[in-house]
């Protein structure tokens, strides 16, 4: 198969959509979920930790960058 045919097939699956079970983008979906929820307490633990340790710079910049991550899984799980 020549670069020009598998460009033409990988296009026209993406185009079509149909080529991943449901099932699958579910399961994809929850695992993405998880990892950004853990992700998100991880930082907020931190935060707390800085916070308690009097860095409190530190932990505006950490709190901000939680903030961000909440912001972007409230934005994937709305579309």
């Amino acid at each position: 198969m020549s670069m020009r045919e598998k460009v033409k097939h990988i296009t026209a699956a993406v185009k079509d959509g149909e080529s991943v079970p449901e099932s699958s983008k579910r399961a994809g979906m929850a695992v993405l979920y998880v990892i950004f929820g853990a992700g998100l307490c991880l930082l907020l633990a931190l935060t707390a930790g800085l916070v308690q340790s009097g860095h409190y710079i530190g932990s505006a910049v950490v709190l901000l960058a939680a903030g961000g991550l909440g912001f972007i899984l409230l934005n994937v799980i709305r579309a």
